[in-house]
């Protein structure tokens, strides 16, 4: 682990309710506070860091005062004003195809994921990058990760499509999008999703996510 002395504050680039995060060229920091010192276990840390994968973000190292974990760095994302959306579908058909990968990465180390916010999902320009695995946890059982990590994983994708959806038509309230109820979870079915990849592209029959949505609410919402 590194020493939380040698990281560079004078480049604030994020603040959440439970974290600062800095960048230093090309790797960020960030440092957790008071209250959440304790949120990512070193043991997740380390199996997670041994990941390389295209959809999942590249960690370093943890870094801590004295014996206590203070945060960890990580390869910068780069983020930028995409909506994925507004992607072709032919990005959401190469993601899909990724993320099946990396939910068997994640499922050989029995690494439950969890924290399903839009706000962790980076869209890039080649692909999607899920950060903050800050509350992820190591379960007993494979299979019971396996079902769950594939309805997890799905809900970052609703999420983030139904946030976006909200804010590109200037929507201010919708209750069908929120984390009580979401028709694109009703629509795909995330709960008995199986596959990934082969269950969520059957229904892809669009050209891009904004037009599946569009015609969804049209259908589902009265």
């Amino acid at each position: 682990m590194i020493q939380l002395d040698n990281v560079i504050r004078s480049n604030l680039i994020g603040c959440g309710n439970n974290a600062q995060v800095y960048k230093d060229g090309n790797l960020s920091y960030k440092e957790y506070m008071d209250d959440s010192y304790d949120r990512i276990k070193k043991e997740v840390f380390e199996s997670l860091k041994d990941i390389n994968h295209p959809n999942f973000i590249k960690l370093r190292d943890l870094y801590h005062i004295d014996d206590k974990v203070m945060g960890y760095s990580y390869d910068y994302v780069e983020s930028n004003n995409n909506l994925m959306i507004d992607m072709p579908i032919e990005y959401t058909y190469q993601n899909l195809y990724q993320l099946k990968s990396l939910l068997n990465e994640l499922n050989k180390r029995k690494i439950l994921i969890d924290d399903e916010n839009y706000n962790n999902v980076i869209v890039g320009n080649d692909s999607l990058v899920i950060i903050d695995p800050d509350m992820y946890r190591i379960h007993n059982s494979e299979d019971y990760v396996r079902r769950e990590n594939t309805s997890l994983l799905m809900g970052y994708l609703t999420t983030l499509w139904g946030e976006e959806y909200i804010k590109k038509h200037g929507i201010k309230y919708c209750k069908y999008f929120n984390y009580d109820y979401n028709v694109l979870d009703e629509y795909f079915d995330r709960y008995s999703i199986k596959d990934i990849e082969g269950d969520i592209s059957d229904k892809l029959n669009t050209d891009t996510i904004d037009e599946l949505i569009s015609n969804v609410v049209k259908k589902r919402v009265p």
